[in-house]
C-alpha cells in the first residue's frame, strides 16, 4: 500500500497493511533546516522522511466587510485590534521565538465586549477555498490525504481564543444568558462553515478543538460542548464523510460523553504523561471501528538521550495491542525546530519495516 491507501483504509476503520506514521510538521518545525529544506515545505520533507502525508487545510476563508483588523508589533509583543463601526476590540501576543504566541491580553474582557463580538460574527460569512485543498491533495499524491482542519466549537474557542480560562468562567457564572446567546450565535456561524467543508471534495473532515478536563468539566461539556460537536458529526456525516475531532489534551474523564457525538475518531489522542488516555481503554468505549490518530508522547522520542532502540520499544509498547485496530501513529513535531533530521528518519524505518498487521 502507499501512504493514501494506508491512511484512507484506517480512517474508514479498517486495517492496512501497517501502522501508517503521519507526524504532524509544520512550516516552524523546518526552521532551523537548511534552506534547501525549508523551501521544499512540510510535504515534502514529509515524504523524504518516510512518513505518509497527512496534511491540515482550511476549507473555507473567513470575510467580514464589518470588521477591520489592524496588527503592530515590536520586539516582544504582537498588538492586534478588531475595528467595527460599534467598538473595538484589543488583543496582546508576547512573542515566542516558536510556536504559538502567548495571548497576555484577551479581546473579550468586559460585558460591553459582548456587543462587539455579536457584531463581528453577525457580519461573518464563509466562502469555499476549495482550490487550495485541490493543490495540496496534488502535492501529496500516492504518499498520503488532505483532512480539514478548521473552526473550534464555542466554549473551546472562547477559552483559547477570545475570554481565557478565567474569564470565561467568571462571565459564564455573572452573564449566564448573555455567554450562552453569545455562544448560540457563534454555533450559528460554525453551522455554516460545516456546510462548505462537507460539501468539499476532502473526506476526512476534523474540527479543532485541542479539548482538555482541566479547560472544560464533564458537566460543562455535556451542557455545551456535546451537542455543538455532534451538529458537526451529523452535518459531515449526512454528505457521507468521515467526521474526526482533535483532542490532545486529558480527556479520559470526558470520554463516554463524546462518544455520544457519534464521531468516528479523534486526531492526536496523547497517553501520559502529556494526556492521559490509554489507547486499549478508548477502544473498549467506541469499538473497534473508532479512529485513533495517537500521539507517541514527546518524552519518549524528543530527548536527546532518546536512542532508537528506545524509541522502538516505546512504538511497540504503545501499540503491541492494537495492530487489528484502526490507528495511526503521530509524532507531534509542530512548534518544534531543530529534531534531528536523523531521528524523524529512523522513526520512518521503524515503521516500514515493523509493526505489519498479519491477518490470521
Amino acid at each position: 500500500m502507499n501512504g493514501r491507501e494506508r491512511l484512507t483504509r484506517v480512517y474508514r476503520g479498517e486495517v492496512a497493511d501497517r501502522i501508517p506514521w503521519a507526524p504532524l510538521i509544520f512550516d516552524d518545525t523546518l526552521s532551523l533546516y537548511p534552506p534547501e529544506v525549508r523551501e521544499a515545505g512540510p510535504i515534502k520533507f514529509t515524504k523524504m522522511i518516510g512518513g505518509d502525508v497527512l496534511w491540515r487545510m482550511k476549507a473555507c476563508k473567513i470575510e467580514n466587510a464589518a470588521l477591520k483588523v489592524v496588527e503592530q508589533e515590536d520586539e516582544n509583543y504582537i498588538y492586534k485590534e478588531f475595528r467595527t463601526k460599534i467598538g473595538r476590540l484589543y488583543e496582546v501576543r508576547q512573542k515566542s521565538k516558536f510556536g504559538a504566541h502567548r495571548i497576555v491580553k484577551w479581546p473579550i474582557e468586559n460585558f460591553s465586549d459582548f456587543k462587539v463580538m455579536e457584531y463581528i460574527l453577525e457580519h461573518q460569512v464563509a466562502k469555499p477555498d476549495y482550490e487550495s485543498l485541490l493543490k495540496a491533495d496534488k502535492e501529496a499524491g500516492g504518499s498520503g490525504i488532505v483532512m480539514i482542519f478548521q473552526t473550534t466549537t464555542p466554549v473551546q474557542n472562547l477559552i483559547q481564543e477570545w475570554m481565557g480560562l478565567v474569564q470565561f468562567y467568571s462571565h459564564l457564572m455573572r452573564y449566564t444568558s448573555d455567554l450562552e446567546d453569545l455562544m448560540a450565535l457563534m454555533h450559528e456561524k460554525n453551522k455554516q462553515v460545516y456546510e462548505v467543508m462537507a460539501e468539499s471534495p476532502v473526506e476526512v473532515q476534523c474540527i479543532v478543538e485541542n479539548t482538555d478536563s482541566r479547560l472544560v468539566s464533564p458537566k460543562i461539556y455535556e451542557k455545551y460542548s456535546l451537542k455543538h460537536v455532534k451538529d458537526f458529526v451529523d452535518k459531515i456525516h449526512a454528505h457521507g464523510k468521515i467526521a474526526i475531532v482533535h483532542m490532545c489534551g486529558k480527556i479520559n474523564d470526558l470520554l463516554p460523553l463524546i462518544k455520544q457525538t457519534g464521531l468516528d475518531g479523534i486526531d492526536c489522542l496523547t497517553p501520559r504523561p502529556t494526556g492521559d488516555v490509554d489507547f486499549r481503554g478508548v477502544y473498549q468505549i467506541f469499538g473497534n471501528k473508532f479512529v485513533i490518530h495517537g500521539a507517541l508522547d514527546p518524552t519518549k522520542w524528543l530527548p536527546d538521550y532518546r536512542t532508537v532502540d528506545d524509541i522502538e520499544r516505546s512504538i511497540e509498547e504503545l501499540i503491541r495491542d492494537i495492530l487489528d485496530k484502526p490507528f495511526i501513529l503521530c509524532t507531534a513535531a509542530d512548534g518544534i525546530p531543530g529534531i534531528p533530521i536523523e531521528k524523524f528518519k529512523a522513526i520512518g524505518k521503524i515503521c516500514k519495516n515493523n509493526f505489519r498487521y498479519e491477518k490470521p
